[in-house]
């Protein structure tokens, strides 16, 4: 095979993906951080419903920048994708992955499918290159509860607090979410980065 044929291995946007990740990840534990520090003011909208804590203020502008930052994250994810099955598909011509290249990018926001075919986008290109990451099942459930949480938290409405008790409740699943998303990042940082590395070797033996 000539060299010309040699796909290029996802160095780069690997570590962009990693570092869209980890923005993403700081983030959502700062807006924990804030909303736990100013937890008594926040409480304080039960009684003045037109009451704007200032940690209220600065989660929704966190919130702002979580979405840039998601978005920028997905990119980087499905260009990482594709790549890595470039790669794949080069290196092991005869396994037999479950999904189409171009669901690198519409698995994550397709309704339904979204619940699975990133999952075996992503374990199917990485078992395919001998991936020293084995287990993806872990990764997965995080995301999905990581998912599930930030809808739950996201965009609160300080007229739907009727007693500090709610307050709390929203506060806690702010914890829990962030609690979530490092475990998510650790476990992803993991994939990403031996999957990437056996692209690397991939490439290197030719």
């Amino acid at each position: 095979m000539s060299v010309a044929q040699v796909p290029r291995a996802p160095s780069r946007v690997g570590a962009v993906v990693l570092a869209t990740s980890l923005v993403v990840t700081a983030i959502t534990v700062a807006a924990a951080g804030v909303v736990t520090l100013g937890l008594d003011d926040l409480e304080l909208v039960v009684d003045d419903p037109h009451h704007l804590p200032p940690a209220l203020d600065a989660v929704n502008s966190l919130a702002r920048a979580g979405l840039l930052a998601v978005l920028a994250a997905w990119v980087a994810t499905a260009w990482w994708l594709v790549d890595l099955r470039r790669v794949a598909g080069w290196a092991a011509p005869g396994y037999r992955h479950r999904r189409s290249d171009w669901w690198a990018l519409a698995a994550w926001v397709v309704p339904i499918v979204n619940l699975w075919f990133p999952y075996q986008l992503v374990a199917d290109s990485s078992r395919a290159l001998g991936s020293r990451a084995r287990t993806f099942w872990p990764w997965w459930i995080a995301w999905l509860l990581i998912s599930t949480g930030t809808g739950f938290v996201s965009s609160p409405s300080s007229e739907e607090w009727t007693s500090p008790h709610d307050v709390e409740v929203w506060v806690t699943g702010m914890q829990l979410n962030a609690a979530l998303t490092v475990v998510g990042l650790a476990l992803w940082w993991r994939i990403v980065r031996a999957a990437t590395r056996a692209a690397e070797a991939a490439v290197a033996r030719d």
